[in-house]
């Protein structure tokens, strides 16, 4: 189970995150985890949520928060965010044997890893990015019923370290079915998805090091099979691309005990939302293709400064362009000559200060956007240790850079404002005997010129900056072991504490496709030798989503509809195979009810609800020689 920071001793090392919640997946987490995909790993996380975007894709809430365009996820120290909104895939992505260690931060986290991580970020850690002497293979299988697949996916690493050397690779192939459910969108049009849905993922990575230089390869290629229009579906299964390639190289200048300092180039090309397949809306015969693409270079310098044992500096800069056209021959609503870019300089340096009883850390980070303009943030964090208690608590006033497409379908892009979010987060945590600890946080998040795509009363579309908007919620949380049993349990809670409609149930203190109440239990253990076994409920409230308009009042109110609470349940066997060194297997089943859980559009976008995945048996077995 993950380790959250909010249940570390002061000794910890998570103290440095200096976020109140973030939550470390270490190897011995992701194997015994009963997650499928990386999406999976990371919503069993209790402040994260899921609902529908468009045309297939996923998108998460943070703590009620619509984030799925300001949370930030890299892998391997680059970052996936696609460049024409910033959102991010993560369904069927990456197998979890690949995985290292994943890290959340729940709560804004601009200082350390830039604008877009307004609400948070996911940093990932591959086998490719550490070095290692072996070799490594796993392989996955879903099935839906006894003769059907859900999925499959494989994965292989390789490591050699030489000695002023190393070089590391790590590769997987995964293919599954979004979903064995009936869609039927607005207009009452339907399919089955498990003929006409599917998620393709190629993922590769590679890093060579020489002394102190280095060079990291990564090449994302993630497709996307379906019929899921952008409210209405379309008359044939069509497939729309997410591809990001990208080549890192730095050099370590200084390596000291004192003082470590770097520099870094990287470039990235991406083909964000490219549909190959010509495709029409159910209602149309106006079929089409897009293709556009958009490029990052970027170079900078990063340094840590211990200037005592208890007082550390961390500085970076950076400077990059960004630039995005549609290819020739293709079109993006019907525009052949669309083209975009902007350029950005930043500077940020966070100072910590830590005893045995106290942890302070103050930061700050300054971004000169071409068009956004100046943006200043700051984020402050402090822990005090009295007794058994700690008490944390931190402020945070950033931005968010509007993305490339943000700009080049606005209403005005001269006027668009980069989003601002001020949060305020607090949590008292008990620390107990033999490991138990129990505590409650508490949040507030209040944002200011968000950026959201709108339609006005003359027909006009593009984005704009909407009214503001805010959260406030709370979690309990107890976790420890009791001899071979480890427990974690959860329950989170939300309400608006100041609603915009496009986001919000008018009249209730919900916000769209997020649920209220959550609560999660999380058990684990070792049964005999080398025998485990993990299991996690999720208890989700009731959650709503907009289905429609009433064109019978002038202004035509949207209509809601409520969905009911789900119970769902995973469990999962770990074992080492005796006979086979280095052979081990997990044998489980996720969504033993078979609740049939589905994704609600957190906007009021009038996407009718996507049926998520249903009850599916899994095998996972991995073979490693590694020394």
């Amino acid at each position: 189970m993950p380790v959250a920071a909010d249940s570390s001793s002061l000794a910890d090392s998570h103290l440095s995150a200096d976020h109140i919640t973030r939550y470390v997946f270490n190897e011995d987490d992701i194997r015994q985890s009963c997650a499928r995909d990386l999406l999976e790993l990371v919503s069993s996380i209790p402040d994260i949520s899921v609902g529908v975007d468009v045309q297939g894709t996923l998108t998460i809430g943070v703590r009620g928060s619509q984030a799925g365009e300001a949370f930030a996820l890299f892998v391997d120290s680059v970052q996936l965010n696609e460049a024409l909104y910033a959102t991010f895939h993560q369904s069927g992505k990456l197998q979890l044997d690949q995985l290292r260690r994943v890290e959340v931060v729940i709560g804004p986290n601009a200082v350390n890893r830039g604008t877009m991580a307004l609400y948070g970020s996911i940093y990932i850690t591959t086998r490719a990015s550490r070095p290692f002497t072996g070799i490594r293979t796993a392989w996955t299988q879903g099935f839906h019923n006894a003769s059907t697949d859900a999925r499959v996916g494989t994965s292989f690493s390789f490591g050699k370290v030489g000695p002023s050397w190393n070089v590391t690779l790590s590769g997987s192939v995964n293919n599954s079915v979004m979903s064995f459910g009936r869609y039927t969108d607005l207009s009452g049009n339907g399919f089955i998805m498990s003929s006409s849905s599917a998620i393709q993922s190629r993922f590769a990575s590679a890093q060579v090091r020489f002394r102190r230089s280095y060079v990291h390869l990564l090449s994302d290629v993630y497709s996307v099979f379906t019929r899921d229009g952008f409210i209405n579906s379309t008359t044939q299964a069509y497939r729309n691309e997410y591809n990001t390639w990208s080549v890192l190289a730095g050099h370590q200048l200084v390596s000291s005990r004192r003082l470590n300092l770097a520099v870094e180039a990287d470039f990235r090309s991406q083909d964000p939302w490219r549909t190959i397949s010509e495709i029409a809306p159910a209602d149309t015969g106006a079929y089409f293709q897009m293709w556009m693409r958009a490029s990052k270079g970027s170079v900078g310098s990063k340094a840590d400064w211990k200037i005592s044992d208890r007082l550390t500096l961390a500085a970076a800069v950076s400077a990059y362009r960004e630039q995005a056209y549609v290819m020739p021959g293709f079109t993006y609503s019907g525009v052949s000559d669309l083209r975009g870019e902007f350029t950005c300089t930043n500077a940020s340096a966070r100072l910590r200060y830590q005893s045995r009883t106290a942890f302070l850390s103050i930061g700050g980070r300054y971004d000169r956007h071409s068009q956004a303009g100046s943006l200043p943030a700051l984020e402050l964090y402090y822990t005090q240790k009295v007794g058994a208690m700690r008490l944390q608590l931190s402020y945070s006033d950033v931005y968010r850079t509007p993305a490339l497409m943000n700009y080049l379908l606005a209403a005005d892009p001269t006027v668009l404002k980069a989003q601002r979010l001020v949060a305020l987060e607090s949590a008292l945590i008990y620390q107990g005997r033999a490991g138990w600890q129990a505590g409650l946080a508490g949040y507030r998040y209040q944002a200011t010129n968000p950026v959201s795509y709108t339609v006005d009363a003359n027909g006009v579309e593009g984005y704009v900056n909407s009214g503001d908007f805010g959260v406030a919620g709370g979690r309990l949380f107890a976790q420890g072991g009791i001899g071979k049993l480890r427990l974690k349990a959860s329950y989170t809670y939300y309400r608006t504490a100041k609603s915009m409609s496009r986001y919000t149930v008018l009249g209730k203190d919900e916000n769209l496709a997020f649920p209220q109440h959550r609560a999660t239990l999380q058990l684990g253990g070792k049964l005999y030798k080398d025998f485990e076994f993990s299991c996690l409920a999720n208890v989700f409230g009731q959650k709503s989503g907009v289905v429609g308009l009433d064109t019978t009042q002038a202004e035509q109110p949207p209509v809601y509809q409520t969905y009911p609470a789900k119970l769902t349940l995973n469990a999962f066997l770990h074992f080492k195979v005796a006979i086979a060194q280095g052979l081990s297997c997990s044998l489980g089943v996720v969504d033993i009810l078979n609740q049939g859980v589905q994704f609600v559009q957190p906007y009021a976008g009038l996407h009718m609800p996507l049926p998520g995945p249903a009850r599916e048996y899994v095998i996972r077995i991995c073979y490693a020689i590694e020394r």
